[in-house]
């Protein structure tokens, strides 16, 4: 079976964040330094990625751009975890 995985990864200060969306089950996974912080399955995992990629037309088939805005929402978020010094 083929890899239906698209996934970005990005640094914020010393921590790495990594999205994977699983086309084949619309499951999502955010991890932080390799360690999963967030995972979601249809519907959940639609709207999360609709709210952040509002201005996309991803249908089931995130971008990987569309993956950064899903990450850049998730930091946002006051649960995610500390901002490093001379983060944004």
């Amino acid at each position: 079976m083929a890899n239906h995985v698209t996934s970005v990864s990005k640094e914020y200060g010393d921590i790495i964040v990594k999205a994977e969306f699983d086309r084949s089950t619309g499951r999502l996974r955010i991890m932080k330094n390799g360690v999963i912080v967030a995972e979601s399955f249809p519907p959940h995992s639609w709207m999360t990625i609709a709210s952040a990629a509002g201005g996309s037309t991803w249908g089931t088939s995130p971008s990987e751009r569309d993956l950064i805005f899903v990450l850049d929402q998730h930091r946002a978020q006051p649960y995610a975890w500390p901002k490093a010094d001379g983060d944004e």
